[in-house]
């Protein structure tokens, strides 16, 4: 059992060693998304991190918990118009949501309407 969990425990450390935090994009309601760098092949990507202290209750998982499915079911479709989730995982303390980073740009009509 306890192998099992020390393995666990590499693999999510692994995860979060893959990824170089930069700056503070944004505040929300759940928590903070921060501008990383992805180790393995220099992209920038958004991070998504929600302390599992600021998930009070059931209601408040599954709001969590649907964002990412969503996220998930939109990069399966491979739908060009939305935010691509590149992978999630949580620890004891957090739970992460990593994307892609998007740019808005002048032909992103919807931005600047």
């Amino acid at each position: 059992m306890q192998r099992k969990a020390l393995r666990a425990n590499q693999v999510l450390h692994q995860k979060l060693d893959r990824y170089t935090l930069k700056e503070l994009l944004g505040e929300g309601a759940f928590g903070n998304v921060y501008l990383a760098t992805d180790k393995e092949d220099g992209r920038e990507v958004a991070i998504k991190v929600v302390p599992r202290a600021n998930v009070h209750n059931d209601d408040e998982k599954c709001l969590l918990f649907g964002e990412q499915r969503i996220l998930k079911k939109l990069r399966d479709m491979d739908a060009p118009a939305f935010l691509k989730m590149e992978e999630s995982f949580a620890d004891k303390f957090n739970y992460y949501i990593v994307t892609v980073r998007f740019i808005p740009t002048s032909h992103d009509p919807a931005i600047f309407n």
